[in-house]
């Protein structure tokens, strides 16, 4: 075998798992990139939507479990919805929180009035088992900021 065929694979076996790996690690959603699926007309800045949304029910979830009424008043200004989620968050600090978060992957949807629909879920464990929480809520941007405004009532939150 000559050099050249060697230098040739060489670069194959350099560039092969680089390309994989490349694509691979940029499709998987994770805590600071997450994934939105769309049930609807896209936005123009659909990948921030996603993300303030993701951001919102990631904080959200937080101050649930820490019981942190402040940030939870300020991201949920509905005094019974805000209710259910610091009772789910209160449930889950009983329990002991080993790792409970969102899934970096959900499903978002404009709705008419400007407002957006998330179906996402709560996932981890705690001392006491696995949590495992679909969940539907509706959010608006308000002073700035996205916040909860609506939910399914039968649901964790």
């Amino acid at each position: 075998m000559n050099a050249s065929w060697w230098k040739r694979l060489g670069i194959v076996l350099i560039l092969v798992p680089t390309a994989l790996c490349g694509c691979t690690a940029l499709s998987v959603p994770s805590q600071s990139n997450p994934s939105c699926s769309w049930t609807s007309q896209l936005p123009t800045n659909a990948d921030a939507v996603c993300l303030s949304t993701f951001h919102t029910l990631r904080s959200v979830l937080q101050a649930a479990i820490r019981g942190d009424e402040t940030a939870l008043r300020r991201l949920v200004p509905d005094a019974v919805i805000r209710h259910r989620i610091a009772m789910f968050g209160a449930s889950v600090r009983h329990k002991g929180d080993i790792s409970v978060h969102i899934t970096p992957s959900f499903t978002l949807s404009t709705l008419r009035s400007g407002q957006l629909g998330a179906e996402f879920n709560i996932v981890g464990h705690t001392h006491h088992g696995d949590v495992k929480a679909p969940q539907t809520v509706y959010l608006a941007r308000r002073g700035g900021i996205t916040v909860i405004i609506q939910d399914q009532p039968m649901q964790e939150w």
